[in-house]
Protein backbone atom coordinates (compact mmCIF):
# COMPACT_ATOMS: atom_id res chain seq x y z
CA UNK A 1 0.00 0.00 0.00
CA UNK A 2 2.95 2.58 0.60
CA UNK A 3 4.24 1.88 -2.92
CA UNK A 4 1.14 2.47 -4.96
CA UNK A 5 0.18 5.67 -2.88
CA UNK A 6 3.68 6.44 -3.81
CA UNK A 7 3.37 5.89 -7.20
CA UNK A 8 -0.25 7.61 -7.26
CA UNK A 9 1.36 11.18 -5.43
CA UNK A 10 4.34 11.44 -7.49
CA UNK A 11 1.62 10.82 -10.78
CA UNK A 12 -0.05 13.87 -9.46
CA UNK A 13 2.99 16.10 -8.67
CA UNK A 14 4.27 15.22 -12.39
CA UNK A 15 0.98 16.00 -14.07
CA UNK A 16 0.70 19.49 -11.58
CA UNK A 17 3.91 20.50 -12.81
CA UNK A 18 3.35 20.17 -16.39
CA UNK A 19 0.33 22.43 -15.99
CA UNK A 20 2.17 24.68 -14.24
CA UNK A 21 5.09 24.91 -16.96
CA UNK A 22 2.70 25.57 -19.12
CA UNK A 23 0.51 28.29 -18.50
CA UNK A 24 3.87 30.21 -17.70
CA UNK A 25 4.96 29.47 -20.83
CA UNK A 26 1.63 30.71 -22.19
CA UNK A 27 1.76 33.62 -20.06
CA UNK A 28 5.22 34.84 -21.28
CA UNK A 29 4.03 34.39 -25.18
CA UNK A 30 1.00 36.56 -24.26
CA UNK A 31 3.27 39.28 -23.25
CA UNK A 32 4.68 39.87 -26.15
CA UNK A 33 2.04 40.59 -28.56
CA UNK A 34 -0.39 43.60 -28.39
CA UNK A 35 -3.71 43.70 -27.03
CA UNK A 36 -5.14 45.03 -30.46
CA UNK A 37 -3.54 42.25 -32.86
CA UNK A 38 -4.03 39.18 -30.39
CA UNK A 39 -8.12 39.24 -31.31
CA UNK A 40 -7.11 39.77 -35.37
CA UNK A 41 -6.48 37.26 -37.63
CA UNK A 42 -2.28 36.48 -38.62
CA UNK A 43 0.16 38.22 -36.59
CA UNK A 44 3.66 39.51 -38.90
CA UNK A 45 5.98 40.01 -35.67
CA UNK A 46 7.93 41.69 -38.43
CA UNK A 47 5.97 44.40 -38.38
CA UNK A 48 6.14 44.66 -34.10
CA UNK A 49 9.41 46.16 -33.49
CA UNK A 50 8.95 49.62 -33.67
CA UNK A 51 6.42 51.63 -31.12
CA UNK A 52 5.10 53.13 -33.97
CA UNK A 53 3.86 50.20 -35.10
CA UNK A 54 1.42 49.88 -31.84
CA UNK A 55 -2.27 51.46 -31.37
CA UNK A 56 -2.69 53.22 -28.55
CA UNK A 57 -6.29 53.23 -27.89
CA UNK A 58 -5.94 56.20 -25.05
CA UNK A 59 -4.56 58.61 -27.39
CA UNK A 60 -7.49 61.00 -29.25
CA UNK A 61 -7.02 61.33 -33.20
CA UNK A 62 -6.20 64.32 -35.28
CA UNK A 63 -8.13 67.25 -34.63
CA UNK A 64 -9.83 68.37 -37.74
CA UNK A 65 -7.91 71.65 -39.11
CA UNK A 66 -9.42 74.92 -38.95
CA UNK A 67 -10.97 76.74 -41.88
CA UNK A 68 -7.97 79.43 -40.99
CA UNK A 69 -5.22 76.76 -40.82
CA UNK A 70 -5.96 75.54 -44.51
CA UNK A 71 -5.95 78.81 -45.56
CA UNK A 72 -2.10 79.37 -44.60
CA UNK A 73 -1.31 75.70 -45.98
CA UNK A 74 -2.88 77.11 -49.52
CA UNK A 75 -0.46 80.18 -48.92
CA UNK A 76 2.63 77.78 -48.19
CA UNK A 77 2.17 75.74 -51.36
CA UNK A 78 2.45 78.93 -53.25
CA UNK A 79 5.21 80.52 -51.73
CA UNK A 80 6.83 76.58 -52.25
CA UNK A 81 5.84 76.84 -55.72
CA UNK A 82 7.33 80.40 -55.95
CA UNK A 83 10.70 79.33 -54.18
CA UNK A 84 10.99 76.13 -55.75
CA UNK A 85 14.71 75.72 -57.18
CA UNK A 86 15.18 79.25 -55.58
CA UNK A 87 17.94 78.07 -53.64
CA UNK A 88 21.76 78.52 -55.19
CA UNK A 89 20.23 79.76 -58.31
CA UNK A 90 22.21 82.03 -60.40
CA UNK A 91 20.55 85.32 -61.51
CA UNK A 92 23.67 86.76 -63.06
CA UNK A 93 23.99 84.07 -65.35
CA UNK A 94 21.04 85.24 -67.17
CA UNK A 95 20.42 88.69 -66.40
CA UNK A 96 22.11 89.56 -69.80
CA UNK A 97 18.65 89.02 -71.37
CA UNK A 98 17.21 91.93 -70.06
CA UNK A 99 20.15 94.61 -70.95
CA UNK A 100 17.92 96.00 -74.43
CA UNK A 101 14.56 96.49 -72.29
CA UNK A 102 16.13 99.05 -68.91
CA UNK A 103 12.46 100.39 -69.12
CA UNK A 104 10.67 97.43 -68.13
CA UNK A 105 13.47 95.35 -66.35
CA UNK A 106 15.99 97.85 -64.55
CA UNK A 107 19.38 96.78 -63.50
CA UNK A 108 18.59 96.81 -60.07
CA UNK A 109 15.30 95.34 -59.68
CA UNK A 110 15.83 92.12 -58.93
CA UNK A 111 12.42 91.34 -58.20
CA UNK A 112 10.74 92.01 -61.69
CA UNK A 113 13.69 89.84 -62.67
CA UNK A 114 13.25 86.79 -60.53
CA UNK A 115 9.35 87.19 -61.20
CA UNK A 116 10.63 85.86 -64.59
CA UNK A 117 12.77 83.00 -63.12
CA UNK A 118 9.99 82.35 -61.00
CA UNK A 119 8.02 81.54 -63.50
CA UNK A 120 9.54 78.39 -64.79
CA UNK A 121 10.53 77.97 -61.34
CA UNK A 122 14.16 78.71 -61.71
CA UNK A 123 14.74 75.75 -63.85
CA UNK A 124 18.00 76.43 -65.39
CA UNK A 125 17.38 74.59 -68.52
CA UNK A 126 14.19 76.06 -69.41
CA UNK A 127 15.41 79.38 -68.50
CA UNK A 128 18.75 78.92 -70.38
CA UNK A 129 16.50 78.39 -73.29
CA UNK A 130 14.44 81.64 -73.12
CA UNK A 131 17.68 83.17 -73.02
CA UNK A 132 18.37 81.48 -76.19
CA UNK A 133 15.40 82.79 -77.80
CA UNK A 134 15.47 86.32 -77.15
CA UNK A 135 18.79 86.66 -78.24
CA UNK A 136 18.06 84.81 -81.32
CA UNK A 137 14.79 87.33 -82.18
CA UNK A 138 17.48 90.36 -80.66
CA UNK A 139 19.62 89.78 -83.36
CA UNK A 140 18.25 90.26 -86.34
CA UNK A 141 17.94 94.06 -85.46
CA UNK A 142 14.36 94.34 -86.71
CA UNK A 143 12.02 96.56 -83.90
CA UNK A 144 9.53 93.95 -84.28
CA UNK A 145 11.69 90.93 -83.59
CA UNK A 146 12.88 93.06 -80.56
CA UNK A 147 9.24 93.72 -79.57
CA UNK A 148 8.47 89.91 -79.45
CA UNK A 149 11.25 88.95 -77.41
CA UNK A 150 10.17 91.69 -74.76
CA UNK A 151 6.80 90.58 -74.77
CA UNK A 152 7.67 87.19 -74.06
CA UNK A 153 9.73 88.05 -71.17
CA UNK A 154 6.84 90.54 -70.06
CA UNK A 155 4.57 87.40 -70.38
CA UNK A 156 6.84 85.39 -68.26
CA UNK A 157 7.21 88.10 -65.71
CA UNK A 158 3.35 88.94 -65.39
CA UNK A 159 2.89 84.98 -64.56
CA UNK A 160 5.03 85.18 -61.69
CA UNK A 161 4.20 88.95 -60.16
CA UNK A 162 0.40 87.67 -60.25
CA UNK A 163 1.15 85.04 -57.76
CA UNK A 164 3.38 86.84 -55.93
CA UNK A 165 1.44 89.68 -55.22
CA UNK A 166 -1.13 87.52 -53.64
CA UNK A 167 1.30 86.20 -50.67
CA UNK A 168 3.93 88.69 -50.34
CA UNK A 169 4.69 88.87 -46.75
CA UNK A 170 4.91 93.12 -47.09
CA UNK A 171 2.77 93.01 -50.34
CA UNK A 172 -1.22 94.77 -50.49
CA UNK A 173 -2.47 91.22 -50.41
CA UNK A 174 -1.95 88.62 -48.13
CA UNK A 175 0.37 90.13 -46.11
CA UNK A 176 1.27 89.70 -42.42
CA UNK A 177 -1.27 92.36 -41.13
CA UNK A 178 -4.16 91.36 -43.70
CA UNK A 179 -3.75 87.09 -42.64
CA UNK A 180 -3.90 88.71 -38.84
CA UNK A 181 -7.21 90.13 -39.39
CA UNK A 182 -8.57 86.60 -41.33
CA UNK A 183 -7.53 84.94 -38.58
CA UNK A 184 -9.31 87.35 -35.95
CA UNK A 185 -13.08 87.26 -38.13
CA UNK A 186 -13.34 83.55 -38.87
CA UNK A 187 -15.47 83.89 -40.78
CA UNK A 188 -15.35 80.43 -42.11
CA UNK A 189 -17.39 81.44 -45.31
CA UNK A 190 -14.95 84.09 -46.23
CA UNK A 191 -11.97 81.97 -45.74
CA UNK A 192 -13.16 79.33 -47.51
CA UNK A 193 -13.78 81.64 -50.54
CA UNK A 194 -10.13 82.88 -50.25
CA UNK A 195 -8.51 79.95 -50.04
CA UNK A 196 -10.61 78.14 -53.04
CA UNK A 197 -9.31 81.29 -55.03
CA UNK A 198 -5.57 79.96 -53.70
CA UNK A 199 -6.23 76.84 -54.36
CA UNK A 200 -7.24 77.67 -58.25
CA UNK A 201 -4.38 80.03 -58.53
CA UNK A 202 -1.93 77.42 -58.22
CA UNK A 203 -3.44 74.88 -60.52
CA UNK A 204 -3.39 77.94 -63.18
CA UNK A 205 0.42 78.69 -62.15
CA UNK A 206 0.99 75.41 -62.69
CA UNK A 207 -0.80 75.04 -65.64
CA UNK A 208 0.77 78.14 -67.25
CA UNK A 209 4.02 76.51 -66.25
CA UNK A 210 3.48 73.33 -68.17
CA UNK A 211 2.21 75.33 -71.30
CA UNK A 212 5.33 77.12 -71.17
CA UNK A 213 7.47 74.28 -71.39
CA UNK A 214 5.95 72.57 -73.65
CA UNK A 215 6.42 75.69 -75.98
CA UNK A 216 9.89 75.95 -75.49
CA UNK A 217 10.74 72.60 -76.46
CA UNK A 218 8.76 73.35 -79.62
CA UNK A 219 10.56 76.77 -80.64
CA UNK A 220 14.33 75.27 -79.43
CA UNK A 221 13.48 72.74 -82.25
CA UNK A 222 13.73 75.88 -84.64
CA UNK A 223 16.45 76.76 -86.99
CA UNK A 224 14.84 79.92 -88.73
CA UNK A 225 14.23 83.28 -86.58
CA UNK A 226 11.26 84.24 -88.65
CA UNK A 227 9.43 80.69 -87.35
CA UNK A 228 10.85 81.59 -83.76
CA UNK A 229 8.73 84.31 -84.17
CA UNK A 230 5.70 83.37 -85.76
CA UNK A 231 5.68 80.75 -82.77
CA UNK A 232 6.24 83.38 -79.85
CA UNK A 233 4.14 86.03 -81.45
CA UNK A 234 1.34 83.00 -81.72
CA UNK A 235 1.59 82.07 -78.10
CA UNK A 236 1.91 84.93 -76.39
CA UNK A 237 -0.63 87.22 -78.35
CA UNK A 238 -3.96 88.26 -77.38
CA UNK A 239 -5.42 85.15 -79.00
CA UNK A 240 -2.34 82.81 -77.90
CA UNK A 241 -3.28 79.89 -75.54
CA UNK A 242 -0.93 81.32 -72.99
CA UNK A 243 -1.62 84.92 -72.94
CA UNK A 244 -5.32 83.82 -72.01
CA UNK A 245 -5.00 81.71 -69.08
CA UNK A 246 -2.46 84.97 -67.84
CA UNK A 247 -4.62 87.74 -68.24
CA UNK A 248 -8.44 86.42 -69.53
CA UNK A 249 -10.68 85.52 -67.17
CA UNK A 250 -11.87 85.53 -64.42
CA UNK A 251 -10.07 81.98 -63.80
CA UNK A 252 -7.00 83.41 -65.49
CA UNK A 253 -3.74 84.46 -62.68
CA UNK A 254 -4.60 87.94 -63.06
CA UNK A 255 -8.63 87.34 -62.44
CA UNK A 256 -7.74 85.25 -59.28
CA UNK A 257 -5.35 87.64 -58.31
CA UNK A 258 -7.63 90.28 -58.63
CA UNK A 259 -10.49 88.89 -56.79
CA UNK A 260 -8.54 87.70 -53.93
CA UNK A 261 -7.82 91.65 -53.57
CA UNK A 262 -11.13 92.15 -53.67
CA UNK A 263 -12.40 89.97 -51.22
CA UNK A 264 -9.53 91.50 -49.30
CA UNK A 265 -9.69 95.16 -49.67
CA UNK A 266 -13.71 94.99 -48.99
CA UNK A 267 -12.73 93.08 -45.50
CA UNK A 268 -10.17 95.82 -44.89
CA UNK A 269 -12.50 98.81 -45.33
CA UNK A 270 -15.48 96.63 -43.30
CA UNK A 271 -13.08 96.85 -40.55
CA UNK A 272 -11.98 100.02 -40.78
CA UNK A 273 -16.13 100.84 -40.53
CA UNK A 274 -16.00 98.97 -37.74
CA UNK A 275 -13.25 101.01 -35.94
CA UNK A 276 -14.81 104.39 -36.68
CA UNK A 277 -17.97 103.06 -35.17
CA UNK A 278 -16.50 101.79 -32.68
CA UNK A 279 -14.20 104.92 -31.53
CA UNK A 280 -17.57 107.25 -32.68
CA UNK A 281 -19.45 104.60 -29.00
CA UNK A 282 -16.85 105.30 -27.05
CA UNK A 283 -16.56 109.17 -27.64
CA UNK A 284 -20.40 108.74 -26.97
CA UNK A 285 -20.08 106.94 -23.85
CA UNK A 286 -16.95 109.35 -22.49
CA UNK A 287 -19.43 112.15 -23.50
CA UNK A 288 -22.32 110.99 -21.25
CA UNK A 289 -19.64 109.87 -18.34
CA UNK A 290 -18.33 112.99 -18.33
CA UNK A 291 -21.72 115.13 -18.55
CA UNK A 292 -23.04 112.71 -15.59
CA UNK A 293 -20.14 113.75 -13.13
CA UNK A 294 -20.41 117.51 -14.04
CA UNK A 295 -24.41 117.00 -12.89
CA UNK A 296 -23.06 115.20 -9.74
CA UNK A 297 -20.91 118.20 -8.66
Amino acid sequence: MMRIGMVIFTFIISVLGSVILSCAAGGKASLNVPTKLRTGGAIHTDHLSSKSDLVNPSLPESLPQTPYATLLESVRLLKESLNFNSEGFDQTAFDSMFNDFALYFKSDDYYLKNCVYAALKHNFVYIEKIRQIVRALKSIGISDYKDTALDLLISLRDSGIYVSEVVKEDGQILNDANLGMLQQIKDVEIISGIKSALDNLLVQRNRVIELFENKIRDISGLDNVESIKDVVDLIIGKNGEIFKVIEVGNDSLLGLKDTIKDKIDDLVEQQKRKDRLNFKIKERLEEERLKKEELKK
